[in-house]
């Protein structure tokens, strides 16, 4: 099997959701794709969904803790620390925040839930 190309990846995944309309989950995109004998990784499909123009996407987040501090769990752009100083003048690590996304741990936590849909309906 060859790889696809990010383009042509995000046609795969239109031709998806034309079809259903939406996907709830990473997990039932990723089965779609497997029914069309395309296999990739949930990292890449947000990665590619997230720079198209046509795919709109909702998350959903939960308080938790993130896995990996250095990568932004939507994008994978490399997290920044969002540091606090307290009243001694130490600073200290409070959060993380994605400069590419604007994804914020403080604010919103942990996601958990990605819901995928058409951004225009007439494609």
């Amino acid at each position: 099997m060859f790889r696809l190309n990010d383009d042509q990846l995000e046609n795969y995944i239109l031709r998806i959701l034309k079809k259903k309309g939406s996907i709830v989950g990473e997990g039932n995109l990723m089965k779609e794709l497997r029914k069309l004998r395309v296999r990739v990784s949930p990292k890449r499909i947000r990665r590619v969904v997230f720079k198209s123009k046509n795919i709109e996407v909702e998350i959903k987040f939960g308080k938790g803790k993130l896995i990996n501090n250095e990568i932004c769990p939507i994008c994978s752009s490399p997290l920044v620390e969002i540091k606090n100083a307290d009243l001694d003048g130490n600073l200290r690590t409070i959060g993380y925040k994605c400069d590419n996304c604007n994804y914020n741990s403080i604010s919103k936590g942990k996601p958990y839930l990605y819901i995928f849909r058409l951004k225009y309906h007439d494609l």
